[in-house]
């Protein structure tokens, strides 16, 4: 008799801890799940709130455009002074430069022109060593002519966007297409090799338009803007997720 009860209180106690142990793997389970989706949530409220950031700073790039396109010749105290405007409200935007569109056989008249603004201005290109040369003969040309800041940036005055393959083809489709395009920084200088961030090319075209065909022989030039990721990011994930949860953003190119 007393042998059946301890082995009925040895059964029902493993049984006990047998049922305990599958509550606590399965509270253990819902637990991680619930973990796992509160931090998918955080991660995609980053994501659209990331989303939401760029989308503003591109509505402003629309926005001088429009100023742009309305004008009839973009002078540097246009360009300036909407450029600015935007930056003071998007201050993720550390540059805003002004490129336009070069024929080769307008090359010399161009840089004649541009020179009367900016003593000795030249069309150029980054050699092999890094260094700023006179840009090789090629069909067109996508020089900067304007830049703010200017203190910071003067170096990039002239520089040929269509010098660098990607960045040329970058520029084509957003010519065709007539949509922005971004594309990785061009670093000129060693002030900005740490800087994450990308350029935001806009075209800026005669009027309106709709083809591709008429796109091609309406283009002005391009509206460049030079976004600082990390600070974008920041701003995102401090709107939307919590402190437990640290997360970075990984450039994958």
């Amino acid at each position: 008799m007393a042998r059946r009860v301890l082995y009925s209180t040895i059964v029902t106690v493993l049984v006990g801890l047998f049922f305990s142990f599958l509550a606590a793997v399965s509270l253990y389970q819902s637990e991680k799940q619930s973990v796992a989706h509160e931090v998918q949530k955080d991660v995609e409220n980053a994501a659209l709130s990331l989303g939401r950031e760029l989308n503003i700073a591109i509505e402003l790039l629309y926005a001088l455009r429009n100023q742009l396109t309305a004008s009839d010749e973009v002078n540097e105290e246009t360009f300036v002074t909407f450029a600015e405007s935007i930056m003071d409200r998007h201050p993720n935007i550390r540059s805003m430069e002004w490129a336009e569109v070069v024929d080769s056989r307008d090359r010399d008249l161009y840089e004649a022109e541009a020179a009367l603004e900016f003593a000795l201005f030249e069309i150029v290109e980054l050699s092999d060593t890094g260094d700023l040369v006179k840009a090789q003969n090629r069909a067109r040309y996508f020089p900067v002519k304007y830049i703010t800041p200017y203190e910071d940036n003067q170096n990039v005055l002239g520089f040929d966007l269509a010098s660098r393959a990607t960045m040329k083809g970058a520029l084509e489709m957003s010519w065709y297409r007539g949509v922005p395009i971004a594309t990785p920084a061009i670093r000129l200088k060693r002030e900005y090799e740490d800087l994450s961030g990308f350029l935001m090319l806009l075209p800026v075209f005669h009027g309106e338009p709709e083809t591709d065909a008429d796109r091609e022989d309406a283009l002005r030039g391009f509206l460049l803007a030079l976004f600082d990721v990390k600070d974008i990011f920041q701003l995102a994930i401090n709107n939307t997720v919590k402190e437990s949860i640290n997360l970075s953003l990984l450039d994958m190119g």
